[in-house]
């Protein structure tokens, strides 16, 4: 499908991943289609 090429990348200055683990100051989300790639501080969450 052409929409599964599509990445999107979101930033954020606190992210919280609902598993009770402190926040990550300055985080990021990769999301290709509807697919997670990657999470992690912002500086090594790239977007292809």
């Amino acid at each position: 499908m052409a929409g599964d090429a599509c990445f999107r990348l979101i930033r954020a200055a606190r992210l919280i991943d609902g598993t009770g683990s402190p926040p990550l100051e300055r985080g990021a989300v990769l999301i290709q289609g509807d697919t997670i790639r990657a999470v992690g501080p912002a500086a090594s969450v790239t977007s292809p």
